[in-house]
């Protein structure tokens, strides 16, 4: 392991071939009825409301105001088909990093070119700075236009970070913190350091890439202060709590929170250490809501079999997607409300973003 700086001079304009805008079909007949404002179905939601999604091989941004009852579309066309796994909106909501995976479809399914980054304004992906062979990234939980990605290099892979410039879209600053033989992927980056999901372990390391800690088990998840983890200390896996500095582990039994890995999902708030863990039932699902100033959980019933997808950046609501994966649902945990978001048929959420 080293630490030292390094620039990578990537090439700016990207084919203009890899992405192009097609304007949604003005055309189309109007429904017979039509579909409620955003602040109608979402009560509360004042702000604007941006998806990413994809669909097939095509990704797609769709904005709607709150008075919007149909949303603003543009398409972005792959050259090749493009399997999309990741997409993110940095804090400001004014620059997404999407990760982009094409595949050759002449040759066996199998077969793959290595992932690409594009950073982009949502309106400007035509204009995308492409940053190549990177696996993993995520945008500085609190830091506007920082990003940390993992980039293949030489056999090995290379923890990075940049400063975006908001006006160009370009990296002004890359500095390589550490280097790995194996692959890590970035569960949260902020300004206290990383949490790394390597293998089976998770590692937390410091802003300068020192280790903190490591740990047996998986995490796809983080607080400002705590790492939710599913480890194997028994027979069975279970969900613990991870201290962010120590790696101190407490159970989700404590908080009287089922911690079987068959029944239950958590996740994390990005903004405050908010947690909720999502758990199969026979004829419905149960949502327990815990946090370091709730004095207990808060406990929702949602008819369904919905899984959690992420809570808003205020940690408002917390977020479910419907069991086909399609439509979104709006849970006001606090209250007990939930709402149901239409999303377009065929369309796959990769992220959102309110503001």
């Amino acid at each position: 392991m080293f630490v030292g700086a390094v620039e990578f001079q990537d090439a700016r304009a990207t084919d203009p071939r890899d992405f192009t805008i097609a304007a949604s079909d003005g055309d189309a007949t109007p429904p017979a009825t039509l579909p409620p404002m955003l602040e109608e179905s979402i009560p509360g939601i004042s702000d604007r409301l941006t998806l990413i999604t994809a669909e097939d091989h095509a990704l797609w941004i769709l904005v709607w105001d709150p008075s919007f009852r149909l949303p603003e579309m543009q398409r972005f066309n792959a050259r090749r088909s493009t399997a999309w796994p990741f997409a993110s909106f940095d804090t400001s909501g004014r620059l997404v990093a999407v990760t982009g995976l094409e595949v050759r479809e002449e040759e066996a399914p199998s077969v793959q070119d290595t992932p690409s980054l594009w950073i982009a304004s949502p309106n400007e992906v035509e204009r995308a700075y492409r940053i190549s062979r990177v696996s993993s990234a995520q945008w500085h939980a609190t830091d506007v236009a920082r990003i940390s990605y993992v980039r293949e290099l030489n056999s090995s892979f290379t923890l990075v970070i940049a400063d975006v410039d908001p006006l160009t879209k370009l990296p002004t600053t890359s500095d390589l913190i550490t280097v790995f033989d194996v692959l890590p992927h970035i569960v949260r980056w902020d300004r206290d350091g990383f949490v790394l999901q390597i293998g089976e372990q998770t590692v937390a390391l410091d802003s300068a890439g020192a280790l903190l800690w490591s740990a047996d088990g998986r995490a796809t998840t983080a607080s400002p202060d705590f790492v939710p983890q599913l480890r194997r200390t028994g027979e069975h896996p279970g969900w613990y709590l991870l201290d962010r500095l120590t790696g101190d582990a407490e159970s989700f039994d404590t908080f009287g929170i089922d911690a079987s890995e068959d029944s239950t999902q958590i996740v994390a708030s990005s903004s405050n250490n908010i947690f909720a863990a999502v758990t199969r039932r026979f004829d419905r699902t149960t949502v327990a809501v815990i946090g370091s100033d709730l004095i207990a959980p808060r406990i929702i019933q949602v008819p369904g079999d919905p899984t959690p997808f992420r809570f808003t950046s205020d940690a408002a609501f917390l977020i479910l997607r419907t069991a086909d994966g399609n439509d979104l649902l709006f849970l006001g945990w606090r209250s007990g409300g939930t709402h149901r978001f239409d999303v377009p048929a065929g369309h796959y959420v990769l992220a959102i973003n309110l503001g």
